[in-house]
């Protein structure tokens, strides 16, 4: 499943890195640089945590399945900790229900106009994460199990709040979907 999560390997080539996705049996991670120093069937040892995951940090040890030159790694793990696993089998059942109702993060300035857009989506079925401010909506994104599917962002005065935020998500999280809701004069 996908998660989002950090990857610390321990051991003389070490590194850190960003998690793509896990499952009980094993992960695959992006290293934060090249993957040049490991091979396969190498013996790791990792600290993983996910975002969201209540109990810290997990070290489990795995084996060098695949690796990539642009810094990905496959391990497959030896055993789980059975915390671990439990916890896997709650975020298969949360990404099971979570996948029923669109989910959408909604960034505007104006508490009136946010709060009537948040209505109108709700009624139409969909789940709302609100957010006043871009920092607030990075704060939404960072605690939540899931990525929304679409993120509508208000237009801000300057433009530039606004213009980051998109700018961002376009970078850092490409599989949100983007609405520009502009100002409608009356």
């Amino acid at each position: 499943m996908r998660a989002r999560g950090r990857v610390v390997v321990q051991g003389s080539a070490g590194g850190r890195g960003k998690v793509v996705d896990v499952s009980t049996s094993g992960v695959r991670f992006r290293l934060a640089g090249p993957a040049g120093e490991y091979r396969v069937a190498d013996r790791l040892s990792l600290d993983l945590r996910f975002d969201g995951a209540r109990g810290g940090w997990w070290t489990i040890t795995g084996r060098v399945v695949r690796c990539d030159a642009d810094g990905q790694l496959a391990i497959c793990f030896e055993a789980v900790p059975s915390d671990f696993a439990t916890w896997i089998d709650a975020e298969l059942h949360a990404a099971r229900e979570a996948e029923d109702v669109d989910h959408v993060l909604l960034v505007d300035p104006m508490p009136l106009r946010r709060i009537e857009t948040a209505r109108s989506l709700r009624d139409a079925g969909r789940r709302v994460s609100e957010a006043a401010t871009p920092l607030d909506a990075i704060d939404r994104l960072g605690e939540s199990r899931y990525n929304p599917r679409l993120a509508a962002i208000a237009d801000t005065v300057p433009a530039s709040i606004a213009n980051e935020l998109r700018a961002y998500l376009r970078r850092e999280h490409p599989a949100i979907g983007l609405v520009r809701m502009q100002a409608v004069a009356r």
